[in-house]
């Protein structure tokens, strides 16, 4: 859910509805956001919460030194990250953590899952040639 509600057409169908009717993609409302448009400047901004909001939660739990954001989104919307840290900042009672986007872009969760294989694999031969010894 996390990830439709932060998707690329959860910035395009409110710029639509809020009269950016051009806007075909997320691309369209942050060339018009850049341009100058408040229309698609509020989108960007309202649409920056949720993010936002779900950066809070993760480092009140891990503190970690950085958050890196995937995804189409982060990927192709490096613009757009700003303005989630804009968001983020506003959000007592801690100093967040700087936002990156991923290098992987939609390829960090296979990468993830491959790591954790390969993680386990390698504990599954280890605890066999010692348990053999």
């Amino acid at each position: 859910m996390l990830e439709t509600a932060t998707a690329a057409d959860a910035i395009v169908a409110p710029a639509r509805q809020n009269g950016l009717t051009a806007a075909v993609t997320a691309e369209d409302v942050m060339t018009a956001a850049a341009a100058g448009d408040p229309r698609a400047r509020e989108v960007l901004t309202e649409e920056a919460r949720l993010p936002a909001l779900t950066v809070a939660a993760v480092i009140t739990v891990g503190d970690p030194a950085l958050v890196i954001l995937g995804g189409g989104v982060g990927r192709r919307l490096g613009d757009y990250v700003p303005v989630v840290q804009e968001q983020l900042s506003l959000i007592p009672p801690f100093e967040p953590p700087p936002l990156e986007v991923s290098l992987l872009g939609d390829r960090g969760i296979l990468y993830g899952g491959i790591a954790a294989e390969v993680e386990s694999a390698r504990e599954i031969a280890l605890a066999r040639r010692f348990a053999n010894d």
